[in-house]
């Protein structure tokens, strides 16, 4: 059975974005610290044991708007996710087109319905990356199994979180933990 991975880039503090919803806390987006070779590769490996992309509409289009035209030799795993199948879960989009690859598919209602068909499929699994209040949606449903953080060595003090607000505590199991020469420590969690 196929599962739900929720891969975010956090921050010390928990947050998945700033304040202002922006994401130059990331070291592959801040130019600030080039992403190291290692946390690519691991990019890469991870790509590998997915075949489906899971985005909401405003990650949709911050993705679309780089990826499709990103090549190997800019990003090392564009070819793998741009070769991916993408689920694009919107109430107004129509269309969701990614470049000269496949366009992505559209869920407009019955997101639960959908993802409970896919995991069933025979397949790899599925990634779900930004996208936050999704993230939080499919989490309060029981759908998402297990969670990657990629911790930033930074605090930002505030800004949107993963979790959604629970009224009991929920324990996780530790997969799999790496640490990658730009500071950035992954932490692989079962639900």
């Amino acid at each position: 059975m196929r599962k739900v991975i929720v891969q975010e880039f956090v921050s010390m503090d928990g947050f998945a974005t700033d304040l202002n919803e922006g994401l130059d806390f990331i070291p592959s987006l801040s130019g600030h610290t080039p992403v190291n070779e290692t946390l690519e590769e691991y990019q890469l490996e991870f790509m590998a044991t997915v075949d489906h992309i899971l985005l909401g509409r405003k990650t949709y289009e911050m993705f679309a708007g780089y990826w499709p035209s990103a090549t190997k030799e800019q990003e090392l795993v564009a070819d793998e996710l741009n070769g991916k199948s993408k689920i694009v879960c919107s109430k107004t989009l129509t269309q969701a087109p990614w470049g000269s690859w496949e366009p992505a598919r559209i869920v407009q209602s019955n997101l639960s319905h959908e993802i409970n068909i896919l995991k069933q499929e025979e397949g790899k699994n599925i990634v779900l990356w930004g996208s936050l209040s999704l993230a939080s949606a499919l989490t309060m449903e029981g759908l998402v199994d297990e969670f990657i953080l990629m911790v930033c060595p930074v605090m930002l003090g505030g800004g949107r979180t993963v979790f959604p607000q629970r009224s009991e505590a929920s324990r996780l199991q530790l997969l799999d933990s790496r640490t990658f020469g730009n500071g950035v420590v992954m932490l692989h969690y079962q639900l």
